[in-house]
């Protein structure tokens, strides 16, 4: 029996220890990883102080040059936000990156539903020594643009509705995205009930300040062949809301690859994909 009782003391022991281990383990741990391990990828002021002082100053610039009504849209924030992380990561300053993606095709995988406009700017500069949001916001708004042009030229190259800004960076460069589109409409996948033989229907929900009446559509074609263009027209239903319009384009006997372009007041919009 002795033996016994000591075989059994000396288990509980080990047992005791072990998890006294484990514990103190497990603290360690927690206080390690909670703990910076590495350099920080950026060393410059707060981006998201940096991305919110620019789009102050791009409302005040928008205001200036006769725009109103420009909205901060989650598409448009997120379209900037995509493309100012990639170059921050990947080192360069482009509307292009470098598999050859440029703002409309990030528009068309991202947001294909959205029809509109879309023109994008891009900056970079060396921040090593700038440590104040505002000092790196006015740098990054001073000079010319990846294209070659300023921030003013931009302001002039068409009608806009909604704005987006990001700023990014790594290690001592920072990069700046700024997004500005002018929204028409969604396409939405209810269809009316109604449909045209050899057409195939589209319907979309008006954005305000688009009227029926200033839009037409036409199918493009896999090889970008455009097809003749379509009015729109409003779809009274009763379950339906006065803002939601539809357009009959002909059909294609091989849909596959097709796009839809949208046309407003003569000025195409972004192609995108059919619903």
């Amino acid at each position: 029996m002795g033996s016994v009782t000591v075989s059994v003391l000396v288990m509980v022991a080990v047992v005791t220890a072990t998890g006294y281990l484990l514990v103190r383990y497990i603290a360690y741990s927690q206080r390690t990883q909670l703990a910076p391990q590495h350099r920080p990828l950026w060393m410059g002021p707060d981006l998201l102080e940096v991305t919110e002082v620019v789009r102050e100053q791009m409302l005040v610039l928008l205001a200036q040059g006769g725009y109103s009504g420009i909205v901060r849209h989650p598409a448009s924030d997120e379209l900037a936000q995509h493309h100012a992380y990639a170059m921050a990561a990947r080192g360069f300053c482009s509307a292009i990156d470098p598999e050859g993606e440029g703002p409309e095709q990030r528009l068309q995988r991202l947001h294909p539903t959205m029809v509109m406009t879309l023109v994008e700017w891009e900056r970079s500069v060396d921040a090593l020594n700038i440590q104040d949001p505002l000092e790196l916001a006015k740098l990054l708004l001073s000079g010319p643009g990846a294209n070659g042009k300023k921030l003013d030229e931009l302001l002039t190259s068409g009608q806009f509705n909604l704005l987006g800004v990001s700023a990014s960076g790594s290690a001592s460069r920072a990069s700046l995205c700024i997004v500005l589109g002018h929204h028409w409409a969604t396409i939405v996948k209810d269809r009316p009930q109604i449909e045209r033989p050899e057409s195939w229907v589209v319907a979309a929900e008006l954005v305000e300040g688009t009227r029926c009446e200033q839009l037409s559509a036409a199918l493009l074609t896999e090889s970008g062949l455009q097809l003749g263009a379509v009015q729109a027209e409003p779809f009274s239903n009763d379950d339906w809301p006065d803002q939601r319009i539809c357009v009959y384009p002909a059909a294609l006997e091989n849909m596959e690859g097709a796009r839809i372009q949208w046309r407003r007041d003569g000025i195409d919009a972004v192609p995108v994909s059919l619903p």
